[in-house]
């Protein structure tokens, strides 16, 4: 077995090393102690806090994601609006304008009988590839019973519409001689957009 030479720990810069390699760790353990631990302990605090921030940020990412779509959306009902604006109806609203149409003749007191849309009118022209929508002409159909100035009331509430409504064709009968009921045929059109 070797023995080590101790005799080196006597020297004086050997045991001011020793002496600032021991003050070196106790101040470690002081700050570890004192100063560690409370800055650990604040960070455990901030553990939930943190959890909860990075939540929000996986779900605004989420958001930023979906505002693509948002904005698609409102760009399609801008349109619509627009459209509507111009007096023109979109295909999926057709029934909801017969049933406006109907609360029109309804308010008249004009008892409709039928109301029908007949195939619609295209235009001979080719479409356009490029063309996001296309328009074309519905005629509307209406066969109704009433008074003439209820029909003349009712004539003037289609013309004020905010849809653009033509009437293309009127037809008035008597029921009999000296009633005032008439039987009418009306024939009308709305311009109908159409999405490609």
């Amino acid at each position: 077995m070797k023995k080590f030479d101790l005799s080196i720990l006597n020297n004086k810069q050997t045991k001011e090393l020793i002496s600032f390699i021991i003050l070196g760790i106790i101040i470690l353990i002081i700050d570890f102690s004192f100063v560690l631990t409370k800055q650990l302990s604040q960070v455990s605090a901030l553990k939930p806090a943190l959890i909860e921030t990075r939540k929000k940020v996986v779900e605004s990412s989420g958001e930023v994601f979906r505002l693509d779509s948002f904005k698609k959306r409102l760009a399609e009902l801008n349109t619509i609006v627009s459209k509507e604006k111009l007096g023109i109806v979109n295909e999926e609203n057709i029934p909801n304008l017969l049933t406006e149409i109907s609360r029109m003749a309804d308010a008249e007191k004009l008892k409709i009988m039928q109301i029908r849309p007949h195939k619609e009118i295209r235009s001979d022209e080719k479409p356009n590839p490029a063309a996001k929508t296309r328009f074309y002409s519905l005629p509307i159909s209406v066969i109704a019973q009433g008074e003439y100035h209820a029909l003349g009331k009712f004539i003037n509430k289609l013309e004020n519409s905010t849809i653009f409504i033509k009437v293309n064709t009127l037809d008035i009968m008597s029921q009999a001689e000296g009633s005032k009921e008439l039987d009418i045929k009306l024939l009308i059109s709305i311009f109908v957009v159409e999405n490609i």
